[in-house]
């Protein structure tokens, strides 16, 4: 039996958050007393927690439930949980309760028959889904078992008491650096294309975006891309192809762990590998955060992964090294007293007490700052302020100081690609280049110096270009050689080198 610990142990409110981009206000985690009705009665409904959600239908009066109704619908279409909304509330008995309460005169049909039938629609789209994951898989082969599939795809497999609850619209797959060319051909052989647009791609106007090998290409191993190459198709889901399991930036510390303790799963009766569950959690927890702690969708799989690690008490551990490593104690601290909160998640309360922040200047400057951490996007006094408020502030600094001055080899790669001929000056200019991309922000270097030294780049942006070109012969990036290209800069090492 595990024991678990109270919302009311895990004061999540303190923290200041701040939207990504430009937004300036500051706000910070809602109380459940404090969210608006609809809010309120989908997560008594998800906890299944039939006496708070009767006594918000007992509280209903005509002028502040006029809304509640299509709020509550449109919550549903955004998560795509009708089908598990249908099933709590008949397993609460709040069918008859919410047709009565929740009458809306541009809706004709009972609550509960619209539900219905928006579960039906999510069944056929989500098994259309799992046969299009499936033929993926199949097209991809034998290197399918080379790479880890996370998030959506893998959580309604791995979680979800049914498998259909969980809509996914899209592929996420971690793939080691040694695979990514041979994974690009692959798709590009069955009618993938990459998207060319900068909001797919951190590196699109800001680096060569030419071959497989320039998204590897970085100035110290522990940087990877976020999202750097998406792949999309006429008739298959999209592909977002990730260099590590955590948007962040910066390599997952542990990144060869969790390949080494990922489980394999079956999709339509094609197999393919998929993270730990505490992995899965961590990875979840992250992507609450980078999303300012507000999908519903998110904190529901938080919560299932919860009860599911609570069935094998010893994962915790694994999970809380996992959050010491990547520096996310104050994220999962957060995102797991979110869900005890809204959602009575048994969280156990050593966890709890192992991942609360220790200091002032995490408690509420932590959440300021971006949750990405990327070295060619974000300016370099938004790189020193985010490492400055982060819990792993020592590796983001050792980073940043070793990425002022790089080896040679990626100088050339990434600034002077293609040069024909080395003069005594071309590294100096390109060293000089190389810090106005890692000074200014990503828009201002895309308007200025990105449109003289990636002008390819700047044609696949116009969409005249969506295909890479390949060197037939790679060969191994290392900080010794000369200019080199390389899709497998260390083929041992996944994702990116660790």
């Amino acid at each position: 039996m595990v024991k678990t610990v109270s919302a009311l142990a895990i004061d999540h409110h303190q923290f200041w958050i701040r939207d990504p981009g430009f937004n300036l206000r500051l706000y910070k985690i809602v109380p459940q007393e404090n969210l608006p009705v609809h809010e309120q009665l989908f997560a008594a409904i998800m906890r299944q927690d039939g006496r708070a959600a009767q006594e918000l239908l007992r509280q209903k009066s005509d002028g502040q439930w006029s809304s509640v109704r299509p709020d509550l619908i449109k919550l549903v279409e955004e998560t795509q949980f009708a089908g598990l909304v249908q099933e709590r509330m008949y397993a609460c008995g709040l069918a008859a309760q919410l047709n009565a309460a929740l009458i809306d005169p541009l809706r004709p049909l009972p609550f509960t028959t619209e539900i219905s039938q928006m579960a039906t629609k999510e069944v056929l789209i989500h098994n259309q889904l799992m046969l299009q994951f499936a033929r993926v898989l199949s097209l991809l082969g034998s290197l399918s078992d080379k790479l880890l599939w996370i998030k959506g795809a893998q959580l309604c497999q791995a979680v979800y008491p049914i498998r259909h609850y969980r809509y996914f619209g899209d592929l996420d797959v971690v793939v080691p650096t040694g695979q990514l060319n041979e994974l690009y051909r692959t798709l590009v052989k069955v009618g993938y294309n990459h998207v060319p647009e900068s909001a797919f791609c951190h590196q699109e106007g800001v680096g060569p975006t030419n071959s497989d090998a320039d998204f590897i290409l970085r100035p110290s191993s522990d940087w990877i891309p976020a999202s750097a190459l998406t792949m999309v198709h006429t008739d298959l889901p999209l592909i977002d192809i990730k260099m590590g399991p955590i948007d962040s930036g910066l390599q997952a510390v542990g990144l060869t762990r969790m390949f080494d303790q990922s489980g394999t799963f079956d999709c339509c009766g094609r197999s393919y590998r998929g993270p730990s569950l505490p992995d899965q959690l961590l990875i979840s927890l992250f992507h609450l955060r980078k999303d300012s702690f507000k999908p519903w969708k998110t904190l529901v799989d938080i919560d299932l992964l919860v009860r599911k690690i609570n069935a094998s008490p010893h994962l915790w551990s694994q999970f809380s090294q996992a959050c010491l490593e990547e520096g996310m104690k104050s994220a999962a601290w957060t995102g797991l007293g979110m869900a005890s909160e809204r959602l009575a998640t048994p969280v156990p309360p050593q966890v709890i007490e192992l991942l609360q922040p220790a200091t002032r200047l995490s408690k509420y400057l932590c959440f300021v700052g971006s949750s990405q951490f990327v070295w060619n996007s974000s300016s370099l006094a938004m790189l020193l302020f985010n490492a400055a408020i982060s819990e792993d502030r020592v590796r983001k600094l050792k980073v940043l100081a070793a990425s002022w001055l790089p080896p040679r080899s990626f100088l050339l790669d990434y600034y002077a690609p293609g040069a024909r001929m080395v003069t005594p000056f071309t590294v100096p200019i390109c060293l000089v280049l190389h810090w106005l991309v890692l000074t200014l922000p990503a828009g201002l270097v895309r308007r200025t110096i990105g449109q003289w030294i990636w002008p390819v780049t700047q044609k696949r942006l116009a969409g005249q270009s969506t295909r890479f070109e390949f060197d037939p012969e790679p060969t191994a990036y290392s900080s010794s050689s000369s200019s080199t290209k390389s899709p497998a800069s260390a083929s041992s090492s996944s994702s990116v080198v660790t």
